[in-house]
């Protein structure tokens, strides 16, 4: 159900409109006339008043490293090159956020185009909680927070998340998959916001898997009623 977290560089303006408008040409238009099947997640979030669907101008501030009305949160949030002892010179991207794929059993996307509208809204509902456990074992297990030289000191950090879900594919064919966006900024106890330890973040890949296949099966079964089997896979 989790592919591999994948580093996302490049321009915000770009990365916004890919995820918002490019996703909005393909959502399932009969869940509800105003759901755009995004929402923000994580404790970051909240501080910064981020609740319900997610807007354009607000997530490309946050791929800036800014708050949503423009506050630099993180210096030095963007791609540079430095001269290395030798005299040559390397360039460093600038990571504004990590994206976690998230797909479905076929089975579920199957299920879904079955249901009624406002029992597909509560389908929906079910992904967004488990994406929402897979934020809280983040934000509560793990130190992504990143002070001192070089980031080699970690603390927790509340998290700046949002999640964009859609029920096809580009083709118009069944396909239940989202996407989950952690923005590269996190907000310590200390006050301070800093970026993330990205190799953390990639070595939480499997179990991040697993949190959400359990998460999501626990809401299916109290939502729907459903039996469910447990897929075999390589991370159990």
């Amino acid at each position: 159900m989790l592919a591999t977290i994948k580093a996302i560089h490049g321009c915000p303006n770009n990365q916004a409109k890919y995820l918002l408008e490019g996703y909005e040409t393909y959502l399932q238009t009969d869940i509800d006339g105003t759901e755009k099947a995004t929402c923000w997640l994580g404790q970051g979030a909240l501080y910064l008043g981020l609740r319900g669907s997610v807007k354009e101008n607000d997530f490309t501030n946050l791929l800036s490293g800014k708050s949503p009305v423009g506050e630099t949160l993180v210096a030095n949030f963007k791609d540079r090159v430095v001269t290395q002892p030798d005299g040559s010179q390397k360039e460093y991207r600038n990571t504004n956020s990590y994206d976690i794929p998230i797909s479905l059993e076929k089975s579920f996307s199957i299920f879904a185009y079955t249901l009624s509208d406002h029992d597909r809204a509560l389908f929906n509902e079910c992904i967004k909680k488990a994406a929402k456990d897979v934020v809280h074992i983040l934000e509560n297990n793990l130190q992504l927070g990143r002070r001192g030289k070089g980031g080699h000191d970690k603390v927790h950090a509340k998290l700046v998340a949002s999640l964009f879900l859609h029920l096809a594919n580009r083709s118009a064919e069944p396909h239940i998959h989202a996407h989950l966006v952690i923005n590269n900024v996190g907000l310590g106890a200390d006050g301070r916001w800093s970026k993330l330890d990205s190799k953390a973040i990639h070595q939480a890949t499997p179990m991040l898997g697993r949190v959400f296949r359990a998460s999501f099966a626990r809401e299916m079964i109290r939502t729907f009623g459903v039996e469910l089997e447990r897929p075999i896979d390589p991370h159990g």
